[in-house]
């Protein structure tokens, strides 16, 4: 009985866990019988360090290797190791197409770097001290395709290099998710000097002055006495997305706290659902051309239909969004459905978005409001099934696609996927246009004299 318990307690692995194949390549196929069946590429992780990405419903782990082969592992083929040991490993391989990377996080070399190939732009600070995996090395050398948060950067080779195993699971491990969901009203609950400090890391402390209500302030002390926001998503490092009045503000979940709003005031918050008056003749009285922005034709299709709240601009406007599009109305043809912030039961059959007018966002897996599966991984998901989830909550699976900000659908569901060779197309497309540009600079001739 004692052997049987310090077995199971050997190979019991969680996310973040550092192992090696530690059996033979004949064994370990043995092994994989009823837990993913034999792989063709185990010679090839032999002795390799890896970390467990998530283990699985039948204890079986996702081992993700530096070289980026990914396995679903019987347990029993494992075992721990200290990631210090392997630092220094292939750390001279250089570059290779599938490999986890590291890209350079000082943010003045990475511009200077990047623009001695490449053209600037300032979304490739998104870039920037991330982890990704090399999808394409162009032939020169000099540009590698990374793969970071499920968007692809042309990177200059110089600023990545391989990650190490625990800048592995540093960006790719997620750690404890704050006990936020989707949809939840939130307010900021600490100090300005208090909000300053807690958001070195977790997106900035804004200084700059914006003109709310009349009056020139500090657009982020304003956060501290402002209404409540709306939570959008949680990032791939748990700081969580909210979206107050003016615009949507990347906090650190520990200077936020849920409001619980009384479900009989008559006060709409940003997030809430509303019902749209349904009575045609009523909506165009009601909507008048100079205090809430007028009656147009194309707003008959709206009438009845689900809405949620964007911005509330004042008491006489407010702004929705609504088959994908955004309409300022008039409060007085606005219904709050459900209780604020904390009801997503209506969501599965609101009428927010649209094919092709969604607001994608990747991080924390989330449940979806319309299927209530997983974001990312569908029925298929990893991750136990809490008696308490609900949709909108983060399922614990880890990092991937977090569905709709505005309606919480996943991609599956709002029907509007985006393929993985649409992406690479994509990038293909950027690295050859880069390298023709390019060679045309070497050659002192313009594009046109090369056709």
């Amino acid at each position: 009985m004692f052997i049987d318990e310090e077995q199971n307690h050997i190979h019991e692995l969680k996310a973040g866990d550092f192992v090696k194949v530690a059996v033979s390549a004949k064994r370990f196929n043995v092994n994989q019988i009823g837990h993913g069946g034999p792989v063709d590429n185990v010679r090839q992780v032999m002795e390799k360090a890896g970390i467990v990405q998530y283990v699985d419903r039948d204890g079986d782990a996702l081992v993700i290797f530096q070289d980026g082969i990914r396995n679903h592992i019987n347990p029993e083929s494992l075992e721990k190791v200290n990631p210090e040991d392997y630092n220094d490993k292939d750390s001279c391989d250089g570059l290779k197409e599938g490999a986890c990377v590291i890209v350079d996080a000082d943010r003045a070399r990475f511009k200077q770097v990047q623009t001695e190939t490449i053209p600037w732009d300032d979304g490739f600070y998104a870039a920037a001290g991330k982890v990704g995996w090399v999808q394409k090395i162009h032939p020169s050398g000099k540009i590698a395709s990374v793969n970071i948060d499920y968007g692809s950067f042309p990177l200059n080779s110089a600023l990545v290099k391989r990650a190490s195993l625990v800048d592995m699971q540093k960006h790719l491990i997620p750690s404890n998710s704050p006990d936020f969901a989707r949809g939840d009203l939130v307010k900021v609950n600490v100090s300005a000097e208090e909000l300053k400090v807690q958001q070195v890391g977790h997106g900035g402390y804004i200084a700059s002055t914006k003109n709310i209500s009349g009056c020139i302030c500090q657009y982020m002390q304003v956060l501290v006495t402002m209404e409540a926001g709306s939570v959008c998503f949680i990032d791939c490092e748990g700081d969580v997305y909210v979206r107050f009045n003016s615009e949507r503000m990347c906090l650190n979940p520990t200077v936020l706290t849920k409001v619980t709003a009384k479900s009989h005031e008559d006060m709409l918050h940003v997030g809430d659902l509303v019902s749209i008056e349904s009575d045609l003749e009523k909506f165009k009285s009601l909507q008048t051309p100079y205090e809430h922005g007028g009656y147009q034709e194309d707003m008959a299709q709206v009438c009845g239909k689900t809405a949620r709240v964007m911005s509330i601009f004042n008491d006489k406007r407010i702004l929705v969004k609504v088959l994908g599009r955004p309409l300022n109305l008039n409060p007085a043809l606005l219904r709050r459905l459900g209780e604020p912030g904390t009801d997503t039961a209506c969501w599965k059959s609101a009428t927010i978005c649209a094919p092709g007018k969604h607001d994608w966002s990747t991080g924390r897996s989330l449940l979806c409001v319309v299927c209530g599966e997983c974001t990312q991984h569908g029925k298929m998901c990893p991750a136990p099934r809490r008696p308490d989830r609900t949709p909108g909550s983060v399922t614990g699976c880890g990092n991937g696609h977090a569905g709709c900000d505005d309606c919480g659908a996943c991609r599956a569901c709002a029907e509007d996927a985006v393929t993985k060779e649409e992406v690479e197309a994509l990038a293909n497309e950027t690295i050859e246009k880069i390298m023709r540009h390019e060679g045309c600079m070497q050659l002192q001739m313009t594009p046109r004299q090369l056709l």
